[in-house]
Formats: C-alpha cells, sequence, structure tokens
C-alpha cells in the first residue's frame, strides 16, 4: 500500500506568508492519495442516484448536496470501452459501498471526455462551505482534475489537485494499484463548489465523503497546530528574503541629483 502526502499552494510563486506579517497570497492545499484508503467523513450517497447516459446537461441531488452533469458526464454502472471504467475497490472501500473487492458494482461518476465533447465536466455543490472532502479515484489519470471553488465556479479558485499530483505514474490502471482513497483539505479558504474534468478519457470516482464544514483535517494530513508552526516558518523565510532583496537594493549606487 502506498500513501502520498503533498502541498499545493494555488497560484502563489513565493513563501506563504502570515497575515499578521503581510496580506495572505493564496490559500495552502493538502492532499492525500493511497492505494485502496478509505476517504474519511460522512457518504454522499451516489449510488442512489439514477443511471443515465449522455444527459443534456441536468442537474440532481443527494441530501443538501447537487451534482451538475455538463455534456457526456454521466452516472453509470459497468464499463464502456474507450469511455469510462469502473474504480476498482478495495476492501476498505467495498466495506464503504456495501459491496465485495474488485470492479465497482454500483454506479459512480464519470466526467465525460474533453477529448471528445468539450466542456464535459460534474460539478459538485454544496449548500454549506466547507473545508474538505474524500473519494474513491478510479482508474487515476494524470489529466484528470479537481478544483475547488468558493461562490461556485463563477467566484474565487481556492486551488485544484490533479492525477499527476496523486500518483506521478498514473497511467489509468483500471487494476488494484490504480484506484486511489484520496483527502483533500483546504484549512484556510472554504469551498462550496468542486468541479472534476479530464482533458483526454474520462475522470471516474465513487465513495465522495465530506466533513459537514469541519476545520479538522483527515486523517494523514498535518494537525492544526503543525499547519500553524509550518506557516510561521515559511512566513519568517518570506521576511528573510525581503530583507535579502532590500539589503541588497540599498548596497546599489545612487545617482546624485
Amino acid at each position: 500500500m502506498s500513501t502520498k502526502l503533498s502541498l499545493r499552494f494555488a497560484g502563489l510563486a513565493g513563501a506563504f506568508v502570515l497575515a499578521t506579517a503581510a496580506p495572505a497570497l493564496a490559500s495552502p492545499i493538502f492532499y492525500t492519495g493511497t492505494v485502496g484508503g478509505v476517504p474519511s467523513g460522512t457518504l454522499i450517497d451516489t449510488q442512489s442516484l439514477a443511471t443515465f447516459n449522455t444527459p443534456p446537461n441536468k442537474t440532481v441531488s443527494v441530501g443538501t448536496t447537487s451534482f451538475s452533469f455538463i455534456t457526456d458526464a454521466a452516472v453509470v454502472n459497468g464499463a464502456l470501452t474507450n469511455v469510462y471504467a469502473a474504480p476498482y475497490l478495495s476492501a476498505g472501500e467495498a466495506a464503504l459501498l456495501g459491496q465485495p473487492t474488485g470492479a465497482d458494482q454500483g454506479n459512480y461518476l464519470t466526467t465525460g471526455s474533453n477529448g471528445t465533447y468539450k466542456g464535459a465536466a460534474i460539478e459538485m455543490s454544496f449548500a454549506a462551505p466547507q473545508y474538505s472532502f474524500g473519494m474513491i479515484w478510479g482508474s487515476i489519470d494524470k489529466f484528470n482534475t479537481v478544483a475547488l471553488y468558493s461562490g461556485g465556479v463563477s467566484g474565487t479558485l481556492v486551488g485544484t489537485v490533479t492525477g499527476g499530483q496523486i500518483d506521478a505514474t498514473a497511467s489509468g490502471n483500471q487494476g488494484p494499484t490504480g484506484t486511489y482513497g484520496v483527502s483533500i483539505w483546504s484549512p484556510l479558504q472554504s469551498f462550496d463548489t468542486v468541479v472534476f474534468t479530464s482533458s483526454n478519457f474520462a475522470f471516474e470516482f465513487t465513495g465522495l465523503t465530506y466533513t459537514n464544514g469541519s476545520h479538522n483535517p483527515p486523517p494523514g494530513l498535518p494537525e492544526p497546530g503543525s499547519l500553524t508552526l509550518f506557516g510561521a516558518g515559511l512566513g519568517l523565510l518570506g521576511l528573510a528574503r525581503f530583507a535579502t532583496r532590500r539589503g541588497k537594493a540599498d548596497m546599489q549606487p545612487r545617482l546624485m541629483a
């Protein structure tokens, strides 16, 4: 079983600086990906969604969470060659969904392919702001992308996570080592919309979970205290770099008036 822990700064080229030292530049996004891992939180019962293929843009709800299926994105079952393949459920994932191990026998979600239908996507919208969510990410590909937004898709982009970040060797493996349990945490900036897209073959997933607005990190991600120390360290690093640049500037010759 392999586990990966990474940190992404959404659009941040320099260091993360604490708000007390300077205005915040961007929010850090933490994520883990584990082969056979089980996402934590409350399960969103997407298994109950009716199966439909190539809908003419359709929105359905599961409790207080809504899903918009754009172009050929759909709820599917089974597999269709060169179109979509069921996530492979390991023991914990199968137990979460009440199924035997192996290819997902229930309904799951597929984004559709931007390679065939431009703009294909699934938009998941929460009724209230969230800080983390999880998923079972099937036959993971480098070109699958998860984007988090605050204020809907026309609002603020909080950050993105790609399949290549979860697994640098991701190649659409449909077997037991190609499906990951993934958790994503945005500790400083909440989000209310998650958009799933793929620039090539479809992005398949199931087992979606959320933590109902909790700031606490999912298992395997840094504790809040660790995050504070991390931010403080990078804040000091940012100030040190600023001081170094300022010192170099002061050493430059100046023209006399």
